[in-house]
């Protein structure tokens, strides 16, 4: 019996090993929402997967990016005890979740704004929007948003924002509403001239976009990942990245 000890204390220090092995690694369950993330080709990209990847090299876990959750399933299962080295992007901090969920890095800002083409100026307010047929995308979030604010012309015939920002270019209505980098990236994409698009009033107040996990995401992972965004910001290469995808060539 007593040969069996050094076996078994092998085993566990294997055991151990591997299990910190897998704690070098963070299971990020992502949404399909270019510019802020998305899978092409098989391969994780956008503006949060660039910063993340970045964080990375300057002393931050590796993440592994998964779309193939759904995106209600993905905020349930990184509240499991079981579950701890998992988070989620890309993420926006709100009143009503905050207290759900551990705030781990803010990774950018975005402003939702009036954008217009063929126009000869653009929406400077929300009550010159009311007088106007605003298009969005199907379900988006601004619906409510704006409908609170009297603004009832809205054509939410777009599946998503490319085909939202097609509707424009080809004056299915002469204004949209949608986050700055959304717009921006889509239109660039579809190679549409660069000048002609007329950007218009805010709508509402900035919205902050997180790597966000569950309540008990171990502390001292946390502090990592906290350590390397904020080496990755002194660098000027967290500025870099931001600017890259705000202006893209």
């Amino acid at each position: 019996m007593a040969s069996l000890f050094p076996l078994r204390h092998l085993l566990l220090t294997l055991l151990l090993a591997a299990s910190l092995v897998c704690a070098e690694t963070i299971e990020v369950y992502a949404l399909e929402a270019m510019p802020y993330c998305g899978s092409e080709q098989g391969r994780a990209s956008g503006l949060a997967v660039e910063i993340l990847q970045a964080a990375s090299r300057y002393g931050a876990p590796s993440f592994h990016f998964r779309f193939d959750v759904p995106w209600l399933r993905a905020q349930e299962l990184i509240q499991r005890p079981g579950n701890a080295l998992s988070a989620i992007i890309p993420f926006s901090r709100t009143a009503a979740r905050e207290p759900q969920f551990r705030w781990l890095a803010e990774l950018f800002l975005t402003q939702s704004r009036f954008y217009s083409y063929q126009r000869p100026a653009p929406i400077a307010s929300l009550a010159a929007a009311k007088a106007v047929k605003i298009g969005l995308v199907r379900g988006h979030a601004l619906v409510n948003v704006l409908q609170s604010a009297g603004v009832m012309q809205l054509d939410q015939g777009a599946t998503d924002a490319g085909n939202n920002v097609r509707k424009l270019y080809y004056q299915r209505f002469d204004t949209i509403a949608d986050s700055d980098l959304i717009v921006r990236y889509h239109w660039n994409k579809l190679g549409y001239p660069a000048n002609a698009l007329l950007e218009g009033a805010p709508i509402g107040p900035p919205t902050r976009v997180y790597l966000a996990t569950g309540l008990h995401f171990p502390e001292p992972v946390a502090q990592r990942i906290q350590q390397a965004m904020a080496r990755l910001q002194a660098s000027g290469e967290l500025e870099q990245i931001l600017a890259r995808w705000h202006d893209p060539e």
